[in-house]
Formats: C-alpha cells, structure tokens, sequence
C-alpha cells in the first residue's frame, strides 16, 4: 500500500524500467491501479511519467491541470480501479524509468493506493486492492 496527501506530485507509487533494444522501438505502457482518496467532494489525480518528464496527459485548455486519469471518492471503504495504457516513443536505447504518481486537488486530501481510508481488520468493509504497473517493448 501507498499513499500521498497534498496537492504536489507524489513520490512514484509504482515504477518499473526498461532498456529498448532500438531508439526506434516502441514502449506499450500498462497500469491499473486501485485508489480512493478521503475527502468526499474532492479528488485525486493520476499521471504517468517517463524518466522526469510528464507523459500521457490531458490536452491543454486554459490553466486546467493537466493529468493521465482522476479518481473520486465513492465512500470509505470502496475504491476505484483505474487502467490506462499508452503507447510512448523514448526514442532511446538507455534504460528508460516509467513512473505512477498523484496528487490531490487541495493540500489535506490523502491518495490511497490499495486500500481503503479506514484500513481496519474487517472482512466486510475493508479491502486491499492489487496495482500493477507493465512495460512491453514493441519493435517498429
């Protein structure tokens, strides 16, 4: 489990790294995530990241933040599951580190990665979810 309060991108959540065999290949990015933030009304934004650099991003439209994927908060103990893929040309054959991060929409809003906000020992209404983040190098 993971979690990040506050309205700056968070630490990676979920990594992993690839090295491409040809600055032409292709990387197929694949993530789900499970997540559920504690504020009600508020939400949580998802973005992916190549190395420092943000990627898979919303278009741009005035000063709206611009991220992958947003997340709500349903209720304290159910989460919501966010899978996303995108395709990204790195256009390199030095290992390349693809990064999950998210922030909230204020400062006191907390991200969950799986689990639930109350995370108590209970069968019933607490879960801890399963997140994966998946890389597969496609020749072009």
């Amino acid at each position: 489990t993971a979690s990040h309060t506050g309205a700056s991108w968070s630490s990676a959540l979920m990594s992993a790294s690839i090295t491409p065999a040809s600055a032409s290949n292709k990387i197929l990015v694949m993530y789900s995530a499970v997540m559920v933030c504690n504020q009600a009304g508020y939400t949580t934004y998802t973005s992916l990241w190549r190395d420092s650099t943000q990627i898979f991003l919303a278009d741009a439209a005035g000063s709206r933040g611009r991220s992958s994927g947003v997340v709500g908060r349903v209720d304290a103990y159910a989460g919501e599951t966010l899978s996303q893929q995108y395709l990204d040309s790195p256009s390199t054959t030095s290992s390349v580190d693809y990064t999950f991060k998210t922030r909230s929409s204020d400062g006191a809003t907390v991200a969950y990665l799986n689990r639930g906000v109350t995370d108590r020992d209970n069968a019933d209404y607490d879960f801890r979810g399963a997140s994966s983040l998946t890389l597969i190098e496609i020749g072009v």
